[in-house]
């Protein structure tokens, strides 16, 4: 168990707090940060004196060696956060300390864990289930949220979950093995895959889970989907109940459905919404329908509008990988036209000028770095509009054709809109 306690020295003292064990899920919540600011988590190799390169809190002493930035977010309008992060398995045995981009405020650093504890290869919300079937073929779907490589394996259940997070592994089992792989956005039906095992969901409440680890005995719970008239329950004692998946969030990573329905299908519009926005569009129970007599299509959704999340159809967020790295937008604004991200950081640098000092808007594409083609590779359309800047000379990181670089440049790019075809 590790709990991360984190203050700050400046005046506006930001706390940082994150409990749980390395290679799990971790309860993470900053408080006292500046309400309705933006605070960035920062990740070091250890402690040390590396300095903010860039920004309104250039110069700031992180007390961080060989600093990143691996996420910019939000406070709520008290000033606080919270989330369950599942750590990947890099950051285990890494330093962390929050910054306060509004007073340039920095925590104390502390040591996230042990690095030799096993981790799970995905995370709650990494998928999603969109309905399952108790009459006819028992079939159901889910959406992945995430790019999934190929060689992992999926395990989905209708067996409950216990109070203390075990599987009561009592009922079917269906083994979904990543032979290619997979986009985020892509639909599947149990029915259309074949999986090794299946399951038989009952008419009279159930519930389909989908789980990482070892068959039957679960290293991290990915999405629920529920449904017995009672929401969940605070344990598992039948085989058509079960508590809510640790690690899980109704309404957010799981949704139980009532009143009791044999078939459930989700039938809202995926289109252009970032990770967040689906996970939450998919887990309000406005958004299904049921049926006590008729089983429903599932193959249906594949060509309904959640399909187009797929590959055509790509949208900014907090946080997301693209060619190998990490890239942040302090916010994100997506329209029927365009996705744009505000203040990109790619690795924690922002991309090249070479165009005008501005600050301007302007569709001219820096000889530096190939931003029209960066937004043809996310959006499939080479328009794009961007956001030019100057400071000091630094290092700025270019892309081309998929690769990632770094050039010196006085001048910076802040935001980037690219539009759809």
């Amino acid at each position: 168990m590790i709990a991360v306690l984190l203050a700050l020295t400046s005046a506006h003292a930001v706390s940082y707090n994150a409990i749980g064990l390395c290679g799990e899920t971790l309860s993470v919540e900053v408080t006292d940060a500046t309400p309705g600011g933006y605070f960035t988590f920062m990740i070091g190799s250890g402690p040390g004196a590396d300095a903010i390169p860039f920004g309104a809190c250039a110069g700031t002493d992180t007390t961080l060696n060989v600093l990143t930035n691996s996420r910019v977010v939000r406070a709520d309008d008290t000033g606080a956060f919270a989330m369950e992060w599942a750590m990947p398995e890099e950051f285990c045995g890494l330093s962390v300390a929050v910054l306060d981009m509004s007073t340039c405020g920095v925590s104390n650093v502390d040591v996230l864990g042990d690095p030799d504890l096993p981790v799970p290869d995905l995370f709650p919300g990494d998928l999603a289930i969109l309905g399952m079937n108790a009459d006819g073929d028992d079939d159901f779907a889910w959406v992945t949220t995430v790019d999934i490589p190929a060689g992992l394996t999926v395990y989905f259940t209708d067996s409950g979950v216990y109070a203390d997070g075990s599987l009561r592994d009592t009922e079917g089992t269906a083994e979904w093995f990543v032979e290619a792989d997979v986009r985020a956005g892509t639909v599947f039906t149990a029915s259309e895959l074949g999986l090794a095992g299946s399951l038989a969901i009952a008419s009279s409440g159930d519930q389909v889970i989908a789980y990482v680890g070892e068959r039957g005995a679960p290293m991290g719970y990915v999405a629920a989907l529920h449904s017995d008239g009672d929401g969940w329950a605070a344990d598992a004692s039948s085989s058509n109940d079960s508590a809510l998946p640790p690690g899980l969030e109704d309404g957010f990573t799981a949704i139980a459905v009532t009143p009791e329905a044999d078939n459930l299908l989700w039938v809202g519009d995926g289109r252009k919404l970032t990770r967040d926005e689906l996970l939450t569009y998919i887990h309000d129970v406005e958004n299904w329908v049921t049926d006590n007599s008729d089983a429903y299509d599932m193959s249906a959704i594949e060509d309904g509008p959640v399909s187009e999340l797929g590959p055509d159809v790509f949208v900014f967020g907090d946080l997301q990988v693209i060619d190998g790295a990490d890239v942040t937008c302090s916010s994100v604004e997506n329209t029927d036209t365009y996705t744009q991200c505000n203040d990109l950081l790619a690795d924690g640098l922002y991309f090249p000028n070479g165009i005008t000092c501005g600050p301007e808007w302007s569709d001219i594409n820096s000889s530096y770095s190939d931003i029209a083609g960066f937004c043809s590779s996310l959006t499939g359309s080479e328009a794009m509009e961007v956001y030019y800047e100057c400071d000091f000379s630094q290092d700025r990181a270019t892309w081309y054709d998929g690769v990632w670089s770094t050039a010196m440049d006085n001048g910076f790019t802040r935001h980037v809109r690219c539009y759809y075809p």
